[in-house]
């Protein structure tokens, strides 16, 4: 089901609904999404940021709305920190990636690495991690997930993190750190609500609320997702706020078809 709950739910006897709201739950309810989910994200040992796919795509001339949507994510410094390398979480670089074989988790990709070729022996990947001087990974707090930004030696790399495992040993290495997280206070003070939703849907909507005067002096804008498959609809709240069925409706939706970015950022905030 695309809607969460029925469409009945929202016509309680004492709530008074506008014409056009009306008109808004009927158009909603019949829209046919055709199984046009969102892009998302998937966690495995190539990916560790499963919140990449509500990043918007660079813009040389972003406005105010996108430099305030922008403002959620934040991004430290890069700070330099000891850390065990069993705790990398994905390698960023492969060619296994490349050529479409994708693992869980680094474990699975060394074991399959050990296990095909006797290269990787602890031996030789002990060698190899010995001379690697890049060392960068980003965290992601949310997650509390870690991903080295490499540029080569993600089997080596893979079937390293295996063997220490495997032997329950420590391999302490220095690394350059940069850490990503969710700005609750510029989440909380946002003045427009976000929803992402496959880019045909969203166009649907956007072109139903701007024929319906709902669209009050481009109050309602559309933006790029990272994904061109997505896209996210950005309503003044000042509209839904005039409208609540409009953002009610919105939100009643499987978050596989419309997702309402504000609260479901909540759970990943600090």
């Amino acid at each position: 089901m695309y809607i969460k709950k029925s469409i009945k739910n929202f016509l309680f006897p004492e709530t008074i609904i506008q014409d056009n709201e009306l008109r808004l739950l009927n158009f909603l309810h019949g829209l046919d999404f055709n199984e046009k989910k969102i892009k998302k994200d998937k966690i495995n040992c190539f990916n560790s940021n499963n919140l990449f796919f509500l990043e918007l795509s660079y813009n040389v001339n972003e406005d105010e709305i996108e430099k305030k949507y922008k403002s959620i994510f934040q991004i430290s410094e890069s700070k330099k920190i000891t850390m065990d390398l069993k705790e990398i979480d994905s390698i960023s670089a492969s060619k296994s990636l490349a050529w479409g074989y994708i693992y869980n988790t680094i474990f699975d990709f060394g074991y399959k690495m050990v296990n095909v070729d006797d290269r990787f022996s602890y031996e030789n990947t002990k060698k190899a991690i010995e001379e690697e001087t890049n060392f960068e990974v980003n965290k992601y707090t949310w997650n509390n997930r870690i991903i080295w930004l490499n540029d080569d030696k993600s089997h080596r790399m893979a079937a390293f993190i295996y063997h220490l495992f495997s032997r329950n040993e420590k391999y302490e290495i220095e690394v350059l750190m940069r850490e990503f997280s969710i700005n609750k206070k510029n989440l909380n003070n946002l003045d427009y609500d976000f929803f992402i939703m496959n880019t045909d849907i969203l166009y649907k909507i956007f072109y139903f609320l701007h024929q319906d005067n709902i669209h009050e002096n481009k109050k309602i804008k559309t933006l790029n997702s990272v994904y061109s498959d997505n896209r996210i609809l950005a309503i003044d709240k000042s509209i839904t706020q005039k409208y609540p069925l409009l953002l009610k409706s919105l939100k009643n939706f499987n978050n596989d078809y419309i997702l309402y970015i504000n609260s479901f950022l909540q759970e990943y905030s600090q």
